[in-house]
């Protein structure tokens, strides 16, 4: 495990730490419901990736899961799609 450290901080210095600097950085370009379904692809890339590279097992259940991730950020899209404008800062009386 010691030998490992070593490993560890230059995954986090050269890859973790800026991908999240990234994700942050460009979140301020990018509509907030947009946002949210990229974000939530993440879980669904990381199950196709497992079962691609690691083999892990890929099936209905696992199927029906990433179609939930997907549906929930759609939803929540297009749910609020007319509140855009309730989201606009309004000056406090």
């Amino acid at each position: 495990l010691i030998t490992l450290i070593p490993w560890i901080v230059l995954m986090a210095v050269g890859i973790l730490i800026p991908a999240m600097w990234g994700i942050y950085w460009g979140s301020r370009y990018v509509d907030p419901g947009r946002l949210g379904i990229l974000l939530q692809l993440e879980a669904v890339v990381g199950i196709s990736s497992a079962a691609l590279f690691a083999g892990e097992p890929f099936g209905l259940q696992e199927a029906i899961g990433a179609g939930f991730v997907i549906g929930a950020g759609l939803i929540e899209v297009f749910a609020n799609k007319g509140n855009e404008i309730a989201d606009v800062k309004r000056p406090i009386h």
